[in-house]
């Protein structure tokens, strides 16, 4: 049996879970204008035995197979909270400028 959840939307949320119809759900990115292609970030189908299978159409080391539409939203939210407090800007370093009278 398949566990379909209710379409998850949240206004203050990155990513949503819109459904299409009955079997089938895509996850928005709402930083994403909705006219760039990477605005849809995975497709989620209902799986013919049981719970889902997720095509990622960008990398996320993410499973394709998950128990709900949910459960997969909920990881990659999580992934995002976890990947955004982990990363730090790339130092750049800085050099004194180059003095071209100097031999």
């Amino acid at each position: 049996m398949v566990i379909l959840d209710p379409p998850v939307s949240s206004s203050t949320s990155r990513f949503e879970l819109h459904q299409v119809n009955s079997s089938t759900w895509l996850i928005w990115n709402h930083s994403i204008p909705p006219t760039d292609p990477a605005h849809v970030v995975a497709d989620v189908t209902a799986g013919a035995v049981s719970g889902v299978d997720v095509l990622w159409r960008v990398p996320t080391g993410l499973p394709t197979h998950y128990l709900s539409a949910g459960a997969a939203i909920d990881d990659l939210r999580q992934r995002d909270r976890h990947r955004s407090r982990r990363v730090r800007p790339v130092p750049i370093p800085h050099l004194p400028p180059t003095n071209p009278h100097r031999r």
